[in-house]
């Protein structure tokens, strides 16, 4: 019979931002070393935010009970000893004795509103199964009850997982097959603004945190469209529920995928705007097409997660790239944006990636392998020394969407690519896959017959090594001409003035790798007193009235102390891209333009 662990979760005082968890361990000698050691870990990072947060900091008074003593139904309470044994790994030392379980007790401490970490306070809280729960080393299969004791006051209890029976008061039920779906469901808490809604026969359930006189009719309505766009693209919905959960901020904004959910963050006031609104759809569009690219179809070192190091992986920008290029393929479909909006916003693509000196240095494949130390953790000089798998991966996406196009005489886009690695590899071979299988799907997919096969193969693999395991510039006018696209760039003929430098009120944010003010020697955190002898409080009007080559001397300081230098004022290199249908499109183009916009 398999071991049942249970896991309690309570909230006593979530007022000092802490939360107490109880996990019983049945029969802990099943699981204990020969040396009689059971190890207790705590993951420490969570799946589909690449970076190692060392969640087992926020732990703090642990505890090993025997709650029936020792030896067995002894009345006696008895403490097992534990020590740490590294940052994340609790070895209790159960020893030759068997217990009918052992009981662990912890308190987590949580006060950081992402949605990838935990919050709580006496209002609400976000929780997150990777800096919430322990799991036995080696035994991640195990199912596991969970119990959430509530705050009186508080009357929502949100999760994924499987409710069991009905809650007793505060009390809710809830069970997991195993770690990784339980580390894979949050859990919301407090008082949200929670409705239904049904899409392609599927339920889906919506927690609204933080947001007051919204049209809830109309953004169930919304949702219901992204759903079935979604789905109609992959031809199948893996789920028999899907829950949301969004609180509203200030200001901040992100989304983190799962299994069965997704958990989102929002700008509280950008909601009301029409840009705002569309922005926020878009997010969801983007969680929900994780539910297929990333959840179930997804590069091979992601479809076995090691919860205590780094997953390595050099294919982010499919997995992120594509799916950011998808957002706006549901939005269009869904008919939430015009085909206009949608060309627009993958041309502002093209305007973050070509303005980064870093696309110089840092190929999409290595910016994926370095997610780890690099894209959680920018500095003032990344965009001068990377790219973001997100955004040159949807680039990759639209490119290689206008290749399958235009190879397989618009009958195939990028959609029948998804499918078919959805198909091959979650499905059938129930696995994830590998970089060559992608670049060979690719070639299937794009390839009318056999007799171009050769042809098609030798321009899909040149692709991906100049542009994506390259750092070769993208010729986008020559892609954009088959699919009956003109991309130009807008600055061309402009001669704005340049210094090459961000400022944030006097103070330098970035320099510009290349430019003058970089090869002056002008750096990020200088504080600007003067420019030729005027005030920097006026920056950007007086920046307009210099003309190009002209000698700037600038006064500033620099770990408080007062330095100068002459920068030279040069032209604006950047880069505005715009796309417009070619006027005078052959049959070919218009077909392939229509293939393109899903018509």
């Amino acid at each position: 019979m398999t071991t049942k662990l249970a896991y309690i979760l309570r909230l006593p005082a979530p007022q000092t931002h802490y939360a107490e968890i109880e996990m019983q361990i049945p029969n802990p000698e099943k699981f204990a070393s020969p040396e009689g050691f059971l190890d207790l870990k705590m993951a420490v990072w969570t799946p589909g935010s690449y970076l190692v947060r060392e969640y087992s900091r926020m732990v703090e008074e642990v505890r090993v009970i025997v709650p029936n003593g020792k030896p067995k139904d002894s009345p006696e309470e008895l403490m097992l000893p534990y020590r740490k044994i590294n940052k994340n790994t609790w070895r209790v030392e159960v020893g030759k004795a068997k217990y009918n379980k052992i009981v662990i007790q912890y308190a987590i401490y949580g006060f950081e509103l992402t949605v990838r970490t935990n919050y709580i306070d006496q209002y609400h809280a976000s929780l997150q199964g990777a800096p919430t729960f322990l799991y036995i080393d080696k035994h991640l299969d195990l199912p596991a009850s969970v119990q959430i004791e509530m705050p009186e006051n508080w009357q929502t209890c949100l999760t994924a997982l499987p409710q069991v029976g009905k809650p007793k008061g505060k009390t809710y039920f809830f069970e997991a097959p195993d770690y990784h779906t339980l580390v894979d469901s949050p859990i919301a808490l407090g008082n949200y603004d929670v409705f239904d809604f049904e899409a392609v026969g599927i339920p889906h359930k919506v927690g609204i945190y933080g947001l007051q006189g919204y049209d809830q009719a109309r953004l169930a309505s919304d949702m219901q469209k992204i759903v079935a766009s979604a789905t109609a693209i992959m031809g199948e919905n893996p789920c028999d529920a899907y829950t949301f959960m969004t609180i509203f901020t200030q200001k901040s904004r992100g989304g983190l995928e799962h299994l069965f959910s997704t958990a989102l963050i929002a700008p509280r006031e950008e909601y009301f705007k029409p840009e705002g609104y569309e922005d926020y759809l878009t997010l969801i569009a983007h969680e929900y097409f994780h539910l297929w690219n990333v959840k179930r179809l997804c590069p091979q070192p992601l479809d076995n997660f090691n919860y205590e190091a780094e997953n390595y992986t050099t294919l982010l920008w499919q997995a992120e790239g594509f799916t950011s290029y998808y957002e706006n393929i549901i939005m269009l479909n869904a008919g939430l944006i015009s085909p206009e909006s949608f060309i627009k916003k993958n041309v502002e693509h093209l305007d973050i990636v070509e303005n980064q000196y870093g696309k110089h240095i840092l190929s999409v494949a290595d910016s994926s392998l370095d997610a780890w130390i690099k894209l959680y953790r920018p500095h003032e000089n990344s965009a001068n020394t990377s790219i973001s798998y997100y955004t040159k991966g949807a680039i990759i996406a639209m490119l290689l969407d206008w290749e399958i196009i235009h190879f397989s005489e618009g009958e195939r886009n990028l959609d029948d690519l998804m499918r078919y690695l959805y198909q091959k590899y979650y499905k059938t071979e129930k696995r994830g896959f590998t970089e060559t299988e992608m670049l060979e799907a690719v070639i299937e997919i794009a390839t009318p017959n056999q007799e171009r096969k050769a042809q098609v193969a030798t321009s899909i693999s040149g692709l991906f090594e100049q542009y994506i395991y390259g750092t070769d510039g993208i010729p986008y006018q020559a892609f954009s001409q088959q699919i009956g696209l003109a991309i130009q760039d807008e600055n061309k003929d402009k001669n704005k003035s340049s210094l090459g430098i961000e400022l944030d009120k006097n103070t330098v944010k970035f320099v510009k790798r290349g430019g003058s003010a970089f090869h002056a020697g002008l750096s990020a955190g200088d504080q600007i007193i003067s420019l030729d002898g005027t005030d920097v409080a006026q920056y950007n009007d007086w920046l307009k009235r210099q003309p190009v080559g002209k000698d700037v001397k600038i006064v500033f300081l620099r770990d408080g102390l007062l330095r100068e230098l002459t920068v030279t004022v040069e032209r604006n290199n950047t880069l505005k891209f715009n796309a417009l249908p070619l006027p005078d499109m052959t049959a070919e183009q218009a077909r392939n333009y229509k293939k393109w916009l899903r018509k």
